[in-house]
């Protein structure tokens, strides 16, 4: 069994997040002499199995014993142990939903046809991303975000389709097991604006949203979602906090903007006391709250909906007048693609809000592709995907 647990240290209360192993037969009792990662002090912290336990940043442990502890050395009495992950995205792209790639020709759904692709070549990119990770656990490398997957779709109009799939590239040995690890982010030649724009419930346009958050994922550098609230006051909380968790899911906190009304915020926190038992203040003094909230991006005197997907050079964008909520309510919906600096005059500086777009950073990948017959992984860089 592994704990996971915090401690404040003494001197400063600077969290420092560490791994507890035990065992279920023996165990041994002791401590580490840690060295505090802000202030340079030194202090203790009584750990089973020192020897196997370890710190997120192990180097802080600068002894481990398994003997009584010193009396002269300060320890960590403000620990917390925990087993959630409020920051932990979990995409799944849902090709029962709403489709957001179809032919223009013809309108033949192309998902489907991508999932068929994804099917047949899953074991050759299997292998392919093994050789990848064999080669990265034993040379240096940069650290490669995603495994992008490039794969023919015929459509029976006679058109020919690039789709696009990627998954999140791991060196803690895991390989993919299963087609349903890549998630579809593109199909060539289509148009989204003909598909998402018109009128369409909310349990539609919430779907189309959801298969953009897994395209921007992996194509925008920042994701803005804005909207002023979050579920219906006709409700339930259990509801409203399925919702909420549905949202923040689908969120990298390190690339996503949040803006809604302080209100808004304020019930995501009460629902979490109410449903779950968390109190948010507490959470968010051991640095456990979900940080795409915690920014605190708020503005209570707008009313608009929109959602996007910012890259180096430009933005997509979809917006409409459907809440976070699904529903069976008809809602407008439209979808477009502009230049950033055209999307932030006419968006982003409109909100006068705190928090900044962030500027595309050099990313590094690997792109698996069929090339004449034969697969094989490269690894790519860019400031796009």
């Amino acid at each position: 069994m592994i704990k996971r647990k915090k401690a404040k240290c003494p001197h400063c209360e600077t969290l420092h997040e560490y791994s507890e192993v035990k065992f279920s037969v023996v165990n041994d009792p002791g401590y580490w002499k840690v060295q505090c990662s802000k202030c340079d002090e030194s202090f203790g912290i009584k750990v089973l199995n020192p020897s196997e336990s370890s710190m997120a940043l192990n180097y802080l442990v600068v002894e481990r014993h398994e003997n009584t502890p010193d009396a002269e050395l300060p320890f960590a009495t403000d620990i917390v142990e925990y087993n959630i992950d409020l920051n932990k995205t979990s995409h799944e792209f849902d090709y029962t939903a709403e489709s957001v790639y179809l032919c223009d020709s013809n309108g033949c759904d192309l998902e489907q046809l991508a999932k068929q692709a994804l099917n047949s070549s899953f074991k050759y990119l299997k292998e392919q991303y093994g050789v990848v990770l064999n080669y990265c656990l034993s040379n240096r490398s940069p650290d490669y975000e995603f495994f992008v997957a490039r794969l023919p779709v015929a459509c029976p109009c006679g058109s020919s389709h690039t789709a696009v799939f990627y998954t999140s590239f791991l060196t803690n040995g895991h390989i993919p097991q299963r087609p349903e690890e890549f998630l579809l982010a593109d199909v060539d030649g289509v148009a989204l604006s003909n598909r998402l724009t018109g009128l369409f419930t909310k349990t539609e346009i919430m779907a189309f949203l959801e298969k953009l958050l897994i395209r921007w994922n992996l194509k925008a550098s920042t994701i803005v979602i804005a909207s002023p609230f979050v579920g219906h006051q006709y409700l339930s909380k259990e509801d409203k906090l399925s919702i909420w968790n549905w949202l923040l899911s689908q969120l990298d906190h390190r690339k996503a903007i949040f803006v809604t009304r302080t209100n808004t915020l304020n019930s995501y926190k009460s629902l979490l006391c109410d449903q779950e038992g968390l109190n948010y203040e507490m959470l968010k003094e051991y640095d456990l709250e979900n940080r795409v909230v915690s920014a605190d991006t708020k503005k209570n005197d707008f009313h608009a909906k929109f959602f996007a997907g910012i890259a180096d050079t430009s933005a997509e964008v979809l917006s409409g007048s459907a809440n976070l909520v699904k529903g069976p309510s008809m809602e407008n919906c439209s979808f477009h693609v502009d230049s950033r600096d055209r999307f932030e005059q006419r968006y982003w500086s409109r909100l006068n809000v705190k928090s900044r777009i962030q500027m595309a950073q050099k990313r590094h990948w690997i792109e698996c592709s069929n090339l004449n017959g034969n697969w094989c992984a490269v690894p790519k860089s860019g400031t796009e995907i």
